[in-house]
Parts: C-alpha cells; structure tokens; sequence
C-alpha cells in the first residue's frame, strides 16, 4: 500500500530496520535468557519441588487460581517479566488440578499490563509518567502526582484484575472457547503437544525447594543491583541470574558443566518461535505508523467529542488502535498531544482523561492476538498463542464494556 510496485524491497527494508532495533535485540536477549533460567529451573528439578512444596497447601482448583493471580500481582515489576515468571512456575500446580493452561495464560496475561499500569513503579507507569510530563499534562517533576490521581480511573485495568478469581472461581461462568478448554481439562484430556523443544524435567529425583528459591531470590536481588532509581534493568538482570543459577546448581552437583550449558542452549532454543512472532508484531506495529492509523482515529473522533462522552470515546477509540495495531506505549505518546489540550478546552478533569488513554494501552496489550504479552502468556503456560487469545477475549471485552460505562458514569 505504501510503497506500490516497490512493495517486496519495502517489505525486506522493514524487516531489516525492526531486526536492527534496540528493543527487539533487548527482547531477543532478554527473553532468550529467560527461556534458559527456565531450562535450568526445570533439569534441575526446582519446578517439580516448587509444585511439590506448595501442593499440600492447595486444597482444590479455586485455589491453585487464586494463587497464580495473587503471584501475579506481587511480581509487578515488568509484564513481560510477570508473564514469563508466574506461567512457568505455576504450571504443574495447576496442571495437577486440572486447570486448563488456557485458564493458566488468562490468568497471567490478566495479571501483566493490567497490574503493572496500576503500579507506578513500573515500566509502564515510568514510560507514562515521562510522557505526562512531555505533553503539559504535568509540571516537570509532576508526572509521579499526575500518574498517582489517575490510577482510580484505569477502569480496565481495575475490572481485568478484579474479574479474575471469579471467573476462576467461576462466579463469572465459562463462556466461548474458554468453557471447551476447561471442560477438555477436566476430563483428563492430553493436550496437544507444546511446539518446539521440550524441555521436560528429568524422572526420579524431585528436587530441593531451595534450587528453586535460590535463584528466584538471586533474580530479586538483581533487580535491586542493576536498578538505577525507580528503572530496573532486567537484561543485566537475567543474564546475571541464569549465570548465577548455572554455578549453583553444578558446586551442588545437581547438574554437570556440559548438562548446565546445554539447559540454557535449549532454553534459549525454546523461546524462538516466540520471538518471531514478536519481530513480525513490530513489523506490523511500523506499518501501521506509517500508514498513520492511530492520527486518523483521533481525527475522526474528535469531531464527536462532548465534555460527558469525552472519556469513554477516547476509551473506545485508542482501544481499537492498540488492538488492532499492536501498539501499545506508541499510542499514548501520540495520542496524549491531542488528548490533553483537548481535554483542557473541554474542561474535563485530566486524571480521568489520562486514566482512559492508558486503559486504552492496557486493553491493547491485554486482548490484542498477537500482542507480545499475549504471545508471552501462552508461551509460558505451555499453549498456543491463538486458542490463548480467543479463549480470554470475551472477559476482555466483558472488562472493556464495564470500563466504558465507568468513564461515561464518572465523566
């Protein structure tokens, strides 16, 4: 479309540019490593003492649930991090009661964008927070208090976490996909194999709780180590722990030197497929940039826009941007330039107005099909990105239909 009769060398041009880029070699890197911690967490058989260790604790299905979701919003550092940890190491846990790993992943997937805009010592809510500030909508210095009197107003987010045990629970009934993955589930049906490399935990032994504590806790500490102010570097941050991890477990003698580094090979390995369907995510989302899409939403909106329909148009509006685009943090910093004057001459309250754009990016990464967090998600919970993706669509359109009539309400 851009580029005509030139479109194939275009196409290559664009590959090539989004493969040179800092964030998906950070990704790449990052997400790599966190494929090998796996690996080592699961040859080494933490995982299996980590699901044996909490097994007597959990008493039913419900409460497997519960568990992942409370995991999820303690680790709100990062949502890729979040979505790739709690996934992970909940797996057998859940497995054991019969969860469907569709279940697991919108557990996850609900508990990653959605807790981390809530927080504001994030990476969300610091990339939003320098934004804020950009863009008028706070003093310089002020984009903390800015972000702090929107927090109220994240309507999505708010129903997304809050959905979440009862639709474990099943306050909240099985609806779509979802209902034929759990009835599947509980049924003792074998689920289709995991594509790629397995990365099965050896038999016999069933490990010490420590070897799964221990680098979790080393995983932590690094946070703090490589953190500068509120911004952690989770690469330094990853590579550091897998290293860690690896010199660990040989001094025990869990694992040979040749047995280490094959663990982290294959768990790198393993997270390839994942991200390819990441670099062609960023290719999409360059596209859509250049064709302007999220500009022409906002322009054809604009025109509608009433002091009380204010917050919930922009809502709908960049909701339908990230989703369909696959760009989250790029449409708040595009929109935020229109938005904020606008929301001035109209006289409507700023928090508000911020709470509704940054909603808008959670819904995106949140329901998107092949948003990275949802690609993440379903990775880590051991099933396929697009039955992950449809099964929890319709609670994520049963969170944004509340959030669109909390914006109208509190307009």
């Amino acid at each position: 479309m851009l580029a005509g009769a030139g479109f194939f060398g275009s196409f290559t041009d664009g590959a090539l540019d989004i493969m040179q880029e800092e964030i998906t070699g950070w990704i790449t890197i990052t997400a790599g490593m966190f494929g090998s911690l796996i690996a080592l967490l699961m040859r080494g058989n933490a995982v299996s003492a980590f699901g044996t260790s909490m097994g007597p604790r959990m008493k039913s299905r419900a409460h497997a649930v519960i568990m992942t979701w409370l995991m999820g919003i303690v680790i709100f550092i990062d949502d890729y991090l979040n979505a790739m940890m709690v996934g992970s190491s909940v797996k057998s846990i859940t497995d054991r009661f019969k969860v469907s790993r569709e279940m697991l992943a919108y557990v996850v997937d609900s508990t990653a964008a959605p807790v981390c805009i809530l927080i504001p010592i994030t990476s969300w809510g610091l990339v939003v927070m320098g934004l804020l500030e950009t863009n008028n909508a706070a003093p310089a210095g002020g984009g903390f208090i800015a972000y702090l009197e929107a927090i109220p107003y994240m309507f999505y987010a708010w129903a997304t976490v809050l959905m979440v045990p009862l639709v474990g629970m099943r306050a909240i009934p099985l609806i779509g996909p979802m209902r034929s993955f759990e009835m599947r589930a509980e049924r003792g049906e074998e689920r289709p194999p995991e594509p790629g490399i397995e990365l099965s935990q050896p038999s016999g032994d069933e490990g010490r709780l420590h070897n799964f504590l221990v680098p979790i806790g080393a995983l932590v500490f690094s946070f703090w180590l490589f953190a500068e102010g509120l911004e952690v570097d989770i690469l330094q941050s990853m590579v550091a722990t897998v290293l860690f991890t690896a010199v660990f477990y040989v001094a025990q003698g869990v694992m040979k030197w040749d047995e280490a580094v094959a663990a982290i090979k294959d768990g790198f390995i393993f997270m390839i497929p994942l991200l390819v369907l990441i670099a062609v995510t960023f290719m999409l989302r360059d596209i859509n940039e250049q064709l302007q899409l999220a500009e022409y939403v906002i322009q054809t909106v604009t025109p509608i826009m009433t002091p009380q329909w204010m917050p919930a148009v922009v809502f709908l509006a960049l909701s339908l941007v990230t989703f369909t685009a696959a760009t989250f943090w790029g449409v708040i910093a595009i929109s935020l330039p229109i938005v904020v004057p606008l929301a001035m001459a109209m006289e409507v309250p700023l928090p508000i107005v911020i709470g509704a754009v940054v909603s808008a990016g959670a819904f995106g990464s949140h329901a998107c099909f092949y948003a990275d967090a949802t690609i993440l998600s379903a990775r880590a919970s051991g099933c396929d990105p697009m039955d992950h993706a449809f099964s929890q669509f319709p609670y994520a359109l049963i969170a944004a239909f509340i959030a669109t009539a909390c914006f109208f309400a509190f307009a």
